[in-house]
């Protein structure tokens, strides 16, 4: 949609891995093997898994989305992240995390640290959408939930990229707490 309604797509919790440490988890010779291809271009679930332990000893077990990114980041709720004992504050996918965590496979694990993040709500529009309603990339907006004039969604980063299909991307945790679905429209507040 381009007249400033867009989409609202949910996300869980998830992994996204270098290149260096998919290999030292899961071997040389393995692969990302996709298994759902998700709405923006390129990306995707793949197959394998990956255990995430906290210092306390706790754990979750999430998705790899790929392709590899050069740097692993665990993207996790805020409830997770006290589950496993973790730091975890609220940043736009791909910024330096926090915390500490192993990632394991099987026997295998890896220590990783400052790689955890709660990720902010976020529009990703291409240009040719944004600049009619002067929104930058990594500025912050406000949404409303259309249909439901009470819901408003402030701090909404905007990630501005020829590459992106244009849509909200909410956690599974916000979804829940302000009573959204996946396909419900949010329109400039």
């Amino acid at each position: 949609m381009n007249n400033g309604q867009w989409n609202v797509e949910i996300f869980d919790s998830h992994i996204h891995i270098s290149k260096q440490d998919f290999q030292l988890l899961f071997g040389e010779q393995e692969k990302l093997i996709p298994v759902k291809q998700l709405t923006q271009p390129g990306l995707f679930v793949a197959k394998q898994m990956l255990n995430v332990k906290g210092m306390n000893g706790h754990s979750i077990t999430l998705p790899i989305y790929g392709p590899f990114r050069a740097r692993t980041q665990i993207e996790i709720s805020q409830a997770e992240a006290k589950r496993i004992n973790t730091d975890a504050i609220r940043q736009v996918s791909g910024s330096k995390g926090s915390g500490s965590v192993m990632l394991k496979n099987g026997q295998i694990g890896i220590v990783k640290e400052g790689c955890v993040i709660i990720p902010n709500m976020h529009l990703h529009i291409p240009p040719e959408f944004s600049s009619p309603f002067n929104l930058q990339h990594l500025q912050t907006t406000t949404l409303k939930l259309d249909g439901k004039n009470d819901v408003v969604l402030r701090e909404v980063v905007v990630r501005v990229s020829h590459m992106y299909v244009t849509q909200v991307h909410i956690s599974r945790e916000d979804a829940q707490k302000y009573g959204i679905a996946n396909g419900d429209t949010c329109s400039l507040a």
